[in-house]
């Protein structure tokens, strides 16, 4: 008996052979046509990018335009006036991480935010974003979120950790109204016996 390796070889070609599922004879179709498909084939791959493209930048700047983070910064300073702290957080969020947002207004956003966490009383998450603030190189105000760090740590209970922030502003800021600020606060906590 033969085996595989002496067993005549076929001369027929593909087109000959028979198809058994509907799937090769389209697939077989398309191939024989290919350069004549070509041309469709382009123009529904570039109508594709094209529409693709206009949905990408519809949804882009329905949310992440200048317009749209202020109106969102708006409405969450009226849900902090408000004492709406969930509503003013909802707001905030996208404003925070949209990546086309303002440095001035991803910075006032996170400055805000951090303001409703303390509000409600969750110190840790505060102290987390304006730490973020703090750390951001497109922070115009560093040293206004430095200063609200030490804040959140002082309503946080870490007096040490407020004391030197509070310190670190004081001596090395320029003359304004952060270095005051940071005055006194040094001097009510050496009133207090901390140093």
């Amino acid at each position: 008996m033969p085996t595989y390796k002496q067993l005549p070889k076929g001369k027929k070609k593909a087109k000959d052979l028979p198809l058994y599922r509907p799937i090769d004879r389209l697939v077989l179709g398309i191939w024989s046509k290919r350069k004549s498909l070509m041309p469709a084939v382009v123009v529904g791959l570039v109508l594709f990018l094209i529409y693709g493209g206009l949905r990408i930048y519809a949804v882009r700047s329905e949310r992440e335009t200048r317009a749209a983070h202020l109106s969102r910064l708006k409405s969450a300073k009226k849900a902090l006036d408000e004492k709406n702290y969930d509503g003013a957080i909802e707001e905030l969020l996208p404003v925070t991480q949209g990546r086309w947002a303002e440095p001035i207004l991803k910075v006032n956003a996170l400055q805000n935010l951090a303001f409703a966490y303390l509000k409600k009383g969750e110190f840790g998450r505060a102290v987390e974003i304006l730490d973020r603030a703090v750390q951001d190189p497109a922070n115009a105000a560093p040293d206004y979120s430095r200063l609200l760090l030490a804040k959140a740590y002082e309503v946080k209970g870490d007096g040490d950790g407020a004391l030197e922030i509070y310190k670190i502003l004081s001596e090395t800021v320029s003359p304004g109204p952060v270095q005051q600020v940071a005055k006194e606060r040094v001097g009510w906590f050496e009133s207090q016996g901390k140093k």
